[in-house]
Parts: C-alpha cells; structure tokens; sequence
C-alpha cells in the first residue's frame, strides 16, 4: 500500500512491527513517547499509525477523509480575487486603447478635422464600422495568442508543479500577466510603434495562462475536503470571486479610466504584486495530506523514519538514477490511468466542458456589442456588466449553497456518491438550459432594455461550472483510490479539464470575432449573431442601409424610409397660427368616426358589472356575520379567513399610498431634474432597509429577493447619470405644459381619487370574499346565495383579483389618452390651442376609442395578472422552503416581466396615437411598432429615463405599501394568520395596491413626453418649427435626436 502521511505525536505507546524471512515477526516497544509511530510492511515501506485500526482501516480504504486547516480556502479565494480583478481593470481600458489608436489612424485617413488639438477623438465617432471591425480582429488575435500559449504549456507546467511546488507556477503565472498589461500599454500610448505590435504581449502566456492557474487553484481547492457539499461550496465560491471581480471589476475600471486612461491598467499591476506574498499563505499539500488529522508542523526531520529501511534506500537511489524522460513518462502514465479508467464518462463531462467553454466565447464580446449595437461608450457598458454580475454572485454565495443543503438530507449525499452524481447531473441540466435560452434572448434583444432582462435571466446559469467541476470527484469519472498516485491524480485530472476548456476557447475567441465582424457588416439585429449563430446573412431592415444607422451628425433629410407615408398629421398651424379657434375634433378631425373595437368595450363592462355583482354578494355576507369577524384590529375571532383587521390594514395602505403618490407628483412639479435624483436615492435606501429587516426577521427568502432588487436599483442609478440631463429637460417641458393648462392636474387628481376608491373597493371585496366563502366553522356560508369551498374562494378571488387588474388599466390608459389628447393640442396647435381640448379628448376616449382602449389594457392585465400569481406562488415557495420551486417562479417572473415591459411600452405610443387619430386598436399598435422600427423613436426612448424613474416611483410606493402590510400583520397577529399562511398574499396585495395607484396619479407626467416622441416621430418639421428653443435644447443635451427624429 502506499505510503501514509505523518501522524500527530500522540502519548500512545510506540508499536514498530519487523517482519523477516529468517526471524519471523516480532515486535519492539520502546520507552519514549511523542513521536510518529512507524510500520514497516512486508513492501518495505514506512507509515506512521497511530494504532491498529487506523491501520485496518487504512488498508481498506487506502485513504482517510480529508480535512482543511479551518480557514484554509480563505489565502485561495483572495488570491483569486487579487488575480481576476486585475485582468478586468485590464480587459476594458484594452478595448478603449485599441479603438482609439485605430480611430486616430482612421480619421487621419479620412477626415483630419475630426481630430482635436490634442490628438484625440470623441468616442462616439469612434463607433463606424471599420474601427469596430478592426477592433474585433485585434482583440480576437490577442485572445488567440494567449490561449495557444497557455494550452500549449499547460501539461508541462503541471509536470513542474510536481517537481518545484505548485507555489512556484503560480508566481510564474504573474509574471505573463504583468508583462501582457504593461506592453499593451507601452504599444497604446507610443504612437512609434506600429498598433499589430500589442498582439505580442500575450505571448508570454506560455510561462502560464487561465489554463494553469485554473487547473492549480481548483486541485487546491479539491483536495481541501473529499465531502460533498463542503466541496461544491468552495467551488461555487471560487465561481463567485469572478463574479465579484465583474460586478466590481467594469464599474472601477469605468470609473478609473473616466479619470485617466492608464489608471485602471497601473492598478491591475499593483494588484498582481499583491498576490505574491498571497500565495505564500496557500496551503501546501504536506498540510491536506491523508492523515487522520492534520498538522503543519511537522519539518523534513519529523517526517524522516525511525529505522533505516534498505529497501528504501534502494527505492531512493534507484529514484536519483531515473532519467528526466522516466519521471515524464511516469507522468503520462497517471493520465492515460485517468483517461482510460471511466472512458465514457469522461468523455462525455469533458465534451460537455469543451461546448460550454465554445459558447462562452461570446461574454468576452459584451463590452464591444453593448457599445456597438446599443450605441453606449465602453464605461457606460462597464456599469451594466456589474448588474449582470450582482445576480451571479448572489446565485452562488446564497442560492447553490441553499439548494444543495437542501438536497442533502439525512447524510444520504454524503454517504451514497451515486446520490450526489443525479443531483449534480440535474442541476447542470438546468443551468445549461437557461444558458441556451438566456444568449437566444440577449441575441434577439433589440434595445438596451431587452438586454439587461436578458443578462439577468442568462446569469442565472452561471452554476453550470460548480456542478460539472463536482463530477470530477465522482467514483464514475476519476480513477479508483487504490490506483491513484494521491499527490499527482488530482491535479492532472484538473489539468486535463482545463486543457479542453482551453481548447474551446482557441476555437471560440477566433469563431466569434468572424461572427462579430459579420454581424457588425450586416448591421441590425445581425449584430447578434455570436449569441444566436445564423445560417447566410440576414434579411435588412427595410429601408436600412447595409451599415446601420448614419453617422451622427450625418441626418438625411429629405431620403425616402418608408414602404408608405405615414398617416397625415393632425390639423397644421406652422407658422403664426394665431387663427380663429378650433375644437379638439375639428383640430384631429377623423374621418368617418365609429365606435371602434366595440366587443372589447362590451366585454369590459360584462367583467365590471360581475365584479359588482361579487362584491355585492360578499358584502351582504360580510355585514350580516360582523360581529363574528370582529369591528376592530384586534376584536376578530375568525380563524379561517380575512376579517374586519384585514379592512382596516388595506384602509392604511390606501392612505400611504395616496400620499406617498401625492407627494412624489408634486415633487416631479417643483423639482424636475432633483426629482431623478431623489427617485434613485429613496428605492435604493428604502429597498435596503426592508432587506435588512426582512433577514433580521429570518425571512430570508423575501431578505434574499429584496437584496436582488437593490443591487440591480444601484446598477440602474449609476447608469443614469449621463443621461439625467436629457430626462430633465423633458420633465421640465411636461411639467410647464401642465402648469399651463390646469386641466392636465384636474384629470390627475380625479383619476387618483377613481384609482384610491377602487383599491378601496377591491381591498374590502377581497376580504368579504374570504369571510363569505371559507369552509369551515363560518355562520356566513348560510348567508346570501353560493355554498363555502376552498374551491369557491379560489375562483372568486381570481376573478376579482383579474376584473381589478383591467378595471385599474382601463383607467390609467384612459387618463393617458386624455392627457395625450391635451399635450397633441400643445404640440400641433400652440400658438391656437383647441377648445375644450381636454374635454375633447376624454369624450373620444368614452366613446369611439372605449373599446380600443379596453382592449389594450385587457391585454397589460392578463399579463400583469400572470406575474402577480408568479409573484405569489413565489413568495409561497419561500415560505415553505422549496428553493426549486422558488428558482423556477423567478425564472417564469423574470419572462413575464419582459413580456409586460414589451406590451407597455407598445402600449403607450399606441394610445397617443390613438387620441390623435381615433384608429382602432391594432391598426394603431401596427403603426406605432412601424414608427418605432422606422422613425428612431427607440433612441429618444432609451434616452429618456422619465419611464423608469416614475416605474421606480410607483415601486418604491409599492415597497412602502408591502412593508406597512408586513408590520401590520406581524404586530397585531390575527387569529387567521397565526401561522402566517395569509402574510404572502396580503404583502403582494399591498404592493399591488400602492403600485397601481401611484402609476394612475404619475400618468399624466409620462403621457406628456410620449406624446411630444409620438408628435415628434410623425412630424419632426412641427418641433423645428413651432417649439425651436425645444428643439435647440434637445439638440444641445443630445445630439443624436437629430438623427433620431429623422432615421
């Protein structure tokens, strides 16, 4: 058997057993104590026991458990850390350097003017098509030549891993890393030397690449534990640094390179010195060795045997005669050992690794594809690969971890390897499908709103490599443990995983710069190409010119863009205007008026009369048993359902919801640009106190998702910033055209008071449902018409709960179309406003448009209905415990909130284009998605952040509802709600409560600035003309509206 590792000096009688041909066996006891207790075996080898049956069970098992010094993965983690985040200070400053010498280069070419005093461009020029190209081509050869180098050397390097310690290819391995950074950015910055030059830098990844260092730190990692769980924790936190490093790593070097150029790359370099003393703290394979326990103080004379040993010392000197090819060719043998002992298996995790290493080539492209296709310099990108990895580091800090406790029950995990094998295939199962559907997503993603769901959704497979990497040590793939040599298996297993990884990124990094580069020369969705290859080169847009959008500054005015002209404008007054006085239907005269999409009006009133008719019901019930459900907080004896305590919790919610929406309105009035700010600061503040409190109550599910929310609000904020500018002053245009006609804030206030009666009213119909229908001990079930069953309370609540989604939605979007119709009249017509244009508009929307506009909120509310019973099965799945069920409601949440984004924002224009026109419903969503594609209507959009700083508004007025529900009934626990079954419904229906209300009272803010992008999309000529200081002022906090306005 091989040779034991070092036993702890114990007080324990020293035992040495000599077996001989001559002398037969006997055995010698000396006197002293303290030291290691040798054996020799009938091999001649030494091992140090401690008694007989460490012994036996030694020889049964060949090794013992293995157990780290405590807090020996934590010197690995932060040189992991220290590692990665100074190859990400470095990766994006990388991008800027590049592009700007090759934009230099370009425009000393072909336009010399365009090059300031001081040799610089503006990044924004930077964005034409060759640069980008050229771009692509130099970073995709810098990728190659590092990885050929690294996979090159990674079995030789490993080979001198064994003979001068892993610590020393470490060391090794920085020093490729500093000269890589350092040469980029001598070549960068000195104009004398031609830009191909910086392609040498990564050369000297053959002293050791990610390969190596890779395969060392996770045979490190491996062999500080053979227990499961513990295991597939160190390797997700091992994931997770590299998630911190990105959630951390682009916002620095943004910030950093914003200052100075060179910052980031300087500090990537101290970070790199850092981690040599760093590696001095790993620990070393004397100290994870198998032994029972585990001593670091045992020196070279500790470990030396008691009594010589011939056949030792024949062994050592046979060993100092062995040639350097013997020792590579014992090398070869363990890896033909690990290849050949489970074939199959082996194959197949390792073509696995292969094709995921092939698909991740993309992420290396998101910088340069979120500032190509979205038109976003490289820091703003910088900001929103942070967001990205705020869900990756929290799936595995927090998720992983708790699923995999959560499968391990009854040590079943730890004691059955097959067990843990299923789990491990399982879950890589799910993560590479969400991978798969999360790059589909981010290819199809036509504006940077689609993309950041899609991030977020793609990163929730960022585990794949935790359950994959476990497998490793599975019976089923590594080597049996009698035939391993324990020192050496381990690590080549981990070499040979990160030479294929490798493998699939030398052919990925080239694959996907010739698909970039394709996709950028194709332009459009073709950009998307490296997330979702496509076969032959996609149709264009029509009306598109083969490279995209014109340059800016570049407008072509005058050039045909449609396949047919849009619909005229609304009665025109450019010029003076000041004429005789029209009505608002004389000014959007619409020809041959009908009440259009009249089934759909029907239908809402039939859904509106039932839900009275409901409510009805349930109230004679609840009036007639009051005294039973109680007439005060605290005076309930009911025990089945909601009763009187429930009421008064939804009347506080009402009224914090009618204030905290008054207020923030009359905040957007006084203080328009602070008014962002303020947004921004309060959901971040008030997100995390809830968090914080959520988990200090040891609700660590909703502390968890709340966390979530505050991390992707911090994002969201930090990248605002460029574009408050923009925001504001279109806040300020909407808010002194409102302040001008009184009407716009009278139509607020009344759809405020509408939105607060109607929550009221559902609140208490909700409750009276639950009183009225729940089986049980319940006098009320004899009361008024229908019989008690869960079944019953189920269905009724359904129906209210969907009925109140579309009531709320019919009349927000009939607030906005009246609105639209006020603010239509101030764009077309302000020199000779309309009469009675608010008055116009509203009977429009009653009347000829009632049925369009319930038709499309039918449509917003089966959508936002869905997400709410996603919402609460969710937070019933926390509840309970069930992390699987909880992952895939988040999942299905996260693909119901993108599908509702697209509906409202397709929502909005189209009902500002129906208070100007009277089309129905899906002629003008057909016409509004054509002014989108073909108008440029998206890039003043993307600007603007007044959408999702009032969506922000109406969520920080939900957390305040939900969090006052929380309390209520956390402080008052009623009878029905001792076990807390009703505290998830009665959360989501706050939230639902103050959400909805504060977006009816924000609606006019946010019809006004869709209307003048609806106005200034179909008749750009009518901005120029009768709003030129807007005009101007447009122009002059974004430049690109005068190509946006005129795509």
């Amino acid at each position: 058997m091989p040779a034991a590792g070092p036993a702890d000096a114990k007080p324990l009688a020293l035992v040495v057993i000599i077996r001989s041909p001559q002398y037969g066996t006997y055995r010698m006891q000396p006197s002293y104590q303290h030291q290691p207790h040798p054996v020799i075996m009938d091999e001649g080898y030494i091992a140090s026991i401690d008694d007989g049956e460490e012994a036996a069970r030694m020889s049964r098992h060949g090794h013992s458990r293995l157990r780290a010094p405590k807090g020996a993965v934590w010197p690995l983690l932060v040189l992991l850390l220290a590692v990665q985040l100074a190859w990400s200070l470095y990766q994006l400053p990388l991008n800027r350097v590049v592009e700007r010498r090759l934009c230099r280069e370009y425009y000393g070419t072909h336009d010399p003017t365009a090059i300031s005093p001081d040799g610089s461009v503006d990044e924004e020029l930077c964005k034409k098509d060759e640069i980008q190209q050229g771009l692509a081509w130099v970073l995709g050869a810098m990728e190659t030549a590092w990885i050929v180098g690294d996979f090159v050397m990674t079995i030789p390097l490993g080979f001198m891993a064994e003979k001068y310690g892993q610590k020393a290819i470490l060391w090794l391995n920085l020093t490729p890393r500093v000269f890589t950074i350092a040469w980029a950015l001598i070549v960068g910055f000195c104009e004398d030397l031609p830009l191909a030059a910086i392609v040498a830098g990564p050369i000297l990844s053959m002293l050791g690449g990610d390969c190596v260092f890779n395969s060392i730190t996770y045979a490190l990692a491996a062999s500080l534990t053979d227990d499961y769980v513990t295991r597939a924790t160190y390797f997700g936190w091992m994931s997770s640094v590299s998630y911190v490093v990105n959630l951390l790593g682009p916002g620095l070097a943004a910030l950093t390179m914003s200052i100075k150029l060179w910052l980031p790359p300087f500090l990537a370099i101290c970070l790199l010195l850092l981690a040599i003393p760093t590696i001095l703290l790993l620990p070393s394979n004397n100290m994870i060795g198998n032994s029972t326990s585990i001593s670091a103080d045992h020196n070279d004379e500790q470990r030396r045997p008691l009594m010589p040993s011939p056949i030792l010392k024949a062994q050592q000197a046979q060993k100092a005669q062995s040639s350097v090819w013997g020792s590579i060719r014992h090398r070869f043998r363990t890896l033909r050992l690990i290849l050949a002992s489970h074939p199959r298996n082996l194959i197949l995790l390792l073509a696995s690794f292969l094709l995921t290493a092939l698909a991740s080539s993309d992420t290396k492209l998101l910088a340069q594809y979120i500032s190509k296709r979205y038109h976003w310099k490289f820091a703003s990108a910088g900001y929103l690969l942070s967001a990205k990895a705020v869900v990756n580091f929290l799936l595995l800090t927090l998720v992983i971890p708790k699923v995999l406790q959560s499968t391990q029950t009854t040590g079943a995990l730890r004691s059955q390897p097959e067990v843990s094998d299923r789990v491990n295939v399982r879950y890589a199962r799910i993560c590479l499908a969400v991978s798969v559907f999360g790059a589909l997503a981010i290819a199809l993603a036509g504006t940077i709103w689609l993309l950041f769901p899609s991030l977020l959704f793609y990163a929730l497979g960022s585990a794949l490599p935790v359950f994959t990497l476990s497998l490793l040590k599975s019976p089923s793939v590594s080597p049996k443990q009698e035939d391993q040599a324990h020192d050496s298996t381990e690590t080549h297993l981990f070499s040979i995983v990160m030479m294929v990884k490798t493998l699939g990124s030398l052919l990925g990094a080239p694959l996907m710069a010739f698909l970039w580069v394709r996709g950028i020369a194709a332009g459009g969705s073709a950009m998307g190409t490296p997330y979702f290859p496509q076969h032959g080169q996609p149709p264009q847009a029509y009306g598109q010119s083969p490279y995209g959008q014109p340059p800016y500054g570049q407008p072509q005015y005058g050039q045909p863009q449609y396949g047919q002209p849009p619909p005229p404008p609304p009665y025109q007054d450019y010029g003076n205007g000041y004429g005789e006085k029209t009505d608002f239907d004389q000014a959007f005269r619409v020809e041959g008026p009908k009440w259009n999409d009249l089934w759909a009006g029907i239908l809402f009133l039939t859904v509106f009369l039932g839900f009275a008719a409901v409510s009805g019901i349930s109230l004679h019930g609840y009036a007639a048993t009051r005294n039973y459900n109680g007439g005060g907080i605290y005076d309930g004896a009911q025990s089945v359902g909601l009763n009187t305590n429930t009421i008064i919790m939804f009347m506080f919610v009402l009224c914090v919801a009618t204030v905290f929406s008054y207020c923030y309105v009359l905040l957007a009035r006084t203080f328009p640009k602070q008014f962002i700010w303020v947004t921004g600061i309060l959901n971040i503040v008030f997100g995390l106190v809830t968090a914080i409190y959520m988990l200090y109550q040891k609700s660590y599910a909703a502390g968890i998702i709340f966390l979530i929310f505050v991390g992707l609000l911090i994002f969201a904020f930090i990248s605002w910033i460029p574009r408050i500018p923009f925001s504001a002053l279109m806040l300020r245009t909407a808010v002194d055209v409102s302040k001008s006609y009184g009407h716009v804030y009278m139509v607020s206030a009344l759809g405020g008071l509408l939105a607060t009666v109607l929550a009221a009213w559902y609140s208490i119909t909700f409750v009276a449902v639950y009183v009225k229908y729940s089986p049980g001990a319940n006098p009320a079930c004899s009361q008024g018409a229908g019989g008690c069953s869960s079944g019953t309370v189920t269905g009724l609540l359904v129906f209210i709960t969907f009925a109140m989604y579309w009531i709320s939605e019919w009349l927000k979007n009939t607030i906005h179309t009246t609105i639209s119709g006020v603010y239509g009249s101030w764009y077309f017509h302000p020199h000779n406003l309309p009469q009675g244009a608010t008055r116009g508009a509203l009977k429009r929307s009653l009347t000829y448009s009632f049925g369009s506009i319930s038709l499309g909120s039918l449509i917003v509310a089966i959508v936002n209905f869905l997400r709410q019973l996603c919402s609460v099965a969710q937070r019933s799945e926390a509840t309970d415990g069930n992390i699987l069920g909880y992952i895939a409601f988040l999942i299905l949440g996260c693909l119901l909130a993108i599908l509702d984004w697209a509906v409202e924002f397709l929502n909005r224009y189209a009902f500002s284009y129906i208070a100007l026109y009277g089309k129905p419903y899906i002629e003008a969503a057909k016409d509004t998605w054509k002014m989108i594609k073909d108008r440029g209507i998206d890039a003043l959009v993307n600007e603007c952040l007044i959408g999702p700083v009032l969506s922000f508004g109406a969520i920080f007025v939900g957390y305040a509802c939900a969090l006052l529900g929380y309390l209520y009934v956390t402080f008052t626990n009623p009878a029905y709600n001792r076990g807390g079954d009703y505290t998830p419904v009665i959360i989501a229906i706050s939230f639902l409560i103050g959400l909805q209300i504060c977006n009816i009272f924000t609606t006019p803010l946010s019809s006004g600035i869709d209307t003048i992008f609806v106005g200034a999309a179909w008749d750009p000529q009518a901005l120029m003309t009768n709003h030129p200081d807007l005009y101007r002022a447009m122009v002059e906090v974004y430049p690109q509206v005068q190509v946006a306005i005129h795509a």
